[in-house]
């Protein structure tokens, strides 16, 4: 008899905080759990990913896109990613249906160790039920940390963990409860009045003060060297004038309310300048900004696009030898200097060549661009058909639920003493009949939602071929408004090249396809992808 092949798995864990690694969700005790279920059951393990500290609502997480890529890079030897649960995984339902349906046609299966599902045509429900479950989740989970902190700051106690330079937290007692108020820190004030001083009343600009600060030895409260944007953010900040400002950017923050998103708490702390003086510094800024080449027409086609493989910085444009030359350079090189990152410059010539030839070969090809459309769109409409098999369940345990509830109010009505249990019991109905109608609520805007994001492949593949036509033909501010069309970033490195890009289409006025000729012969013919 024949051995059984033994699975080859790839492992991948996930915490987004330190509050929740210290509820057992861990990235050790994710990955710890992981190989025992591997050795329980014979898998061997290929390689393991994780994420530590990345919001599961987002697929831009390294650790994450690193195991997309490797189970690529191995199709046909990887049989399954293992995860904890699925809510490891991803958050986000648009990017878990997306990404399992291109595991899928790679022959690998996403699993979830704590949540095993039953094999046949149940699975898949099952598995939607609870993807829908960890999304909502998410998103109370926002809404009550926004609930919490507004509650904390109307008590007038700081809510954050990390304390902008210039003040420190000092603890208070209230009963057993720690808080925390916002006191300045004499050690750093300081150096946040040195700033505003130089800014306002030396002329100095936000880069000058950097390399000084740098040169004089003195580093961030990081122990980073300092940058002018960390100048600016320093100049912007009105918790100087003590005004906190509590924005929330996250994935989340798209389903809480534009009142939701912002949290103002005036007079929250000592100022450590006057108003007059900050006031000022805003004026200066704006002055200096309209006037700066970063904010002037940029001739450089990847200006916005192209980032630092070796420190995550954006590659800026400079011109040498008096304009003759141009390059593109690692902005941690250029305004930190080789000690922060030695990423140096790149021939902007050579570089706008590289890519404009990569995008015409691989992203505007037709045949790729055709599948990845249809592909995506296999997937929507498998997650459709799936919520409206959710959405059929959901509605049969309501009817059932509402009858039982009744069942229970006739009975009520009949005028008997009936005991508390029995009130209990409906009050326990009545909460799942409310719980039912909202869980039902939800899947009938995912349905819509989807059917919104299909992608009309006839549509995608027309401007592709107008795209592949026109781009070498146009100004480099159209080409570049082309490529922010479905490039994500470009990462760059002085030997590679690597493009985040998603599917080319008609996107609001960035570009409009009567704006271009017709194409002379037509050719034939939103998941992420790198080439």
């Amino acid at each position: 008899m024949a051995k059984r092949k033994r699975m080859r798995v790839l492992l991948y864990a996930r915490a987004s905080s330190h509050r929740q690694a210290e509820k057992g969700l861990s990235v050790s005790g994710q990955l710890r759990e992981l190989r025992r279920y591997c050795a329980q059951h014979g898998y061997i393990v290929a390689k393991e990913f994780w994420d530590d500290g990345y919001s599961g609502t987002t697929d831009r997480r390294p650790g994450f896109q690193s195991m997309i890529t490797y189970a690529e890079e191995h199709a046909g030897e990887i049989d399954a990613v293992l995860v904890w649960s699925y809510s490891r995984f991803s958050r986000n339902r648009l990017h878990a249906v997306m990404y399992k349906a291109h595991l899928r046609k790679l022959g690998v299966d996403v699993i979830s160790i704590s949540e095993p599902l039953p094999e046949g045509p149940e699975a898949s429900l099952l598995e939607a039920v609870v993807e829908a479950m960890d999304a909502h989740r998410s998103i109370k989970l926002a809404r009550d940390v926004i609930r919490g902190m507004r509650e904390t700051l109307r008590q007038g106690f700081y809510p954050l963990s990390s304390t902008p330079i210039g003040y420190r937290r000092e603890e208070v007692r209230i009963s057993k409860m720690r808080r925390f108020k916002l006191v300045p820190d004499e050690a750093t004030a300081p150096i946040v009045r040195r700033i505003f001083r130089e800014y306002t009343q030396e002329g100095k600009g936000a880069k000058e003060i950097a390399q000084e600060l740098n040169e004089a030895g003195i580093l961030t409260p990081r122990g980073r060297p300092w940058s002018r944007s960390a100048i600016l953010r320093i100049i912007s900040n009105q918790i100087y004038i003590g005004t906190l400002v509590i924005q929330f950017t996250t994935e989340n923050a798209e389903y809480l309310s534009p009142e939701e998103r912002e949290i103002i708490a005036e007079n929250f702390c000592p100022a450590l300048v006057d108003r007059e003086t900050f006031e000022f510094a805003q004026r200066l800024r704006e002055e200096r900004a309209r006037t700066h080449p970063k904010h002037l027409v940029s001739d450089y086609l990847l200006s916005g696009l192209a980032y630092c493989a070796r420190c995550g910085a954006k590659l800026i444009g400079v011109p040498a030898k008096g304009g003759r030359y141009h390059y593109y350079a690692c902005a941690s090189y250029w305004n930190k200097g080789k000690a922060v990152c030695d990423g140096g410059l790149i021939n902007q010539e050579l570089l706008d060549g590289v890519v404009l030839e990569r995008v015409q070969d691989v992203l505007l090809d037709e045949e790729n661009i055709r599948e990845l459309a249809e592909e995506t769109n296999r997937a929507l409409r498998e997650e459709r058909s799936q919520l409206g098999e959710e959405r059929k369940s959901l509605l049969q345990q309501l009817k059932q639920c509402r009858q039982r509830v009744n069942r229970l109010l006739d009975l009520a009505e009949q005028g008997q003493e009936l005991p508390r249990a029995f009130w209990e019991r409906l009050e326990k109905r009545q909460r799942e009949l409310a719980k039912l109608e909202e869980q039902i609520a939800q899947v009938e805007a995912e349905i819509a939602s989807l059917g919104s994001n299909e992608i009309d492949v006839k549509e995608v593949v027309r401007f592709v071929t107008f795209l592949r036509y026109h781009l070498d033909r146009l100004p480099v501010r159209r080409q570049r408004a082309i490529l922010k069309n479905f490039i994500r970033r470009i990462w760059v490195d002085k030997d590679t090249i690597e493009i985040e890009y998603s599917i080319p289409k008609p996107a609001g006025k960035r570009l409009s396809l009567d704006e271009l000729e017709p194409v002379p012969i037509l050719g034939t013919s939103s998941t992420p992808g790198r080439i």
